[in-house]
């Protein structure tokens, strides 16, 4: 696939949304409350990051597995799976081996059963209590696995036709379960949770599963991703005509990306579909607008090499900047030293570990 210029950048700032949001300095750990709060957490928090990143990989995949699908007639699923493999693994073993020697030795805390989860893809499923500061990032790596899994199982079977329609049936689908999941009761129960006494029906599935972390809705990100991939070609041409119309998409997109603060959407995981469909516009905006100032902006200086190694950035900085409290114990971890780490580290493990692998993918292709 050809290199789309800006997406890097909007990888180099998403990374870094997760970074700033596990830190001391984010506005999320500052007694804050009102307007610039709100605009904080819808916009420009980890959550926020990771979901950007969802809405892409899943715009980016869909359309690799169209063209297959056009070219070939199908699409060979080994291959792909191969391909990903090579890409996310290698970093994120490395990642893993390094975390496991660590607390082994004694260094840090983290349960046998969280590493499990992390090495199995799936941490998105392991209810709070087994978690660790360390390696609560994964979950959403554990999602796009399992969504890597699925989704060219969806377009190798089903004909192209059917593909918008089967995307948003599947969307739908997973809204509705989700808000019926939410509101399952819970018995009367207690139990002890970090030395405190709390009730089963109090606490909820929400924080006990980590609802948001869940396939379902988390993987729905990746399918709003997909939709916007392959209908980027219809939509494209409507975005070139005209400067006038290309600011009123970009106004639209925003409006719909911080639409938790503008517009409060209903229903359990609606907001963030409905961000999904701003950054979804912004992302063929920026396919379709190559030479754009947006495209340049997100092209500055380091942008671009920060946007490559922003995998390992995510994957490595559980380390350096721990989520949790109490989790940051060492010199090396926390304040600037974490981010300088989480960046160091990165580049070393995209230049040493990374790209060897990478050479290997034209043999899957």
């Amino acid at each position: 696939m050809k290199k789309i210029k800006g997406f890097d950048g909007i990888r180099a700032i998403c990374a870094f949304m997760v970074l700033y949001s596990h830190s001391e300095y984010s506005m999320s750990h500052v007694p804050a409350e009102g307007f610039l709060l709100d605009v904080y957490n819808t916009g420009f928090s980890g959550g926020a990051g990771v979901l950007v990143f969802f809405v892409l990989s899943g715009y980016l995949i869909s359309q690799l597995l169209w063209r297959e699908r056009s070219e070939t007639g199908t699409i060979k699923y080994g291959n792909f799976i191969m391909r990903r493999v090579l890409r996310l693994l290698p970093a994120y073993l490395a990642f893993l081996f390094v975390l496991a020697a660590l607390v082994l030795m004694g260094f840090l805390e983290v349960s046998a059963i969280a590493l499990v989860s992390a090495l199995t893809y799936t941490y998105n499923f392991l209810p709070a209590t087994f978690g660790s500061g360390y390696t609560n990032h994964l979950w959403s790596l554990a999602v796009e696995e399992q969504f890597y899994l699925l989704f060219p199982l969806l377009m190798k079977k089903a004909a192209p036709a059917f593909y918008g329609r089967a995307i948003i049936l599947i969307i739908i689908f997973g809204v509705v379960l989700i808000n019926l999941v939410a509101m399952i009761p819970l018995p009367d129960y207690e139990f002890v949770y970090r030395e405190q006494v709390e009730n089963l029906r109090d606490v909820g599935l929400e924080r006990i599963f980590r609802i948001p972390t869940l396939l379902f809705p988390a993987g729905l990100y990746c399918l709003m991703g997909c939709l916007f991939g392959l209908s980027q070609e219809a939509l494209g041409p409507k975005l070139w005509r005209g400067r006038l119309l290309s600011l009123v998409v970009i106004f639209f997109a925003l409006i719909l990306y911080f639409n938790n603060v503008i517009l409060n959407v209903l229903f359990y995981g609606c907001n963030q579909l409905v961000q999904c469909v701003g950054v979804g516009l912004l992302l063929v905006f920026i396919h379709h607008h190559q030479g754009s100032w947006v495209t340049r902006l997100l092209s500055v200086g380091p942008l671009p090499y920060l946007g490559r190694i922003s995998y390992g950035t995510y994957v490595w900085h559980g380390l350096f900047i721990a989520t949790g409290p109490g989790a940051c114990i060492y010199w090396w971890q926390g304040g600037l030293l974490g981010f300088a780490f989480s960046y160091l580290v990165s580049g070393v493990s995209f230049e040493v570990i990374e790209k060897p692998f990478l050479r290997m993918k034209k043999r899957f292709r």
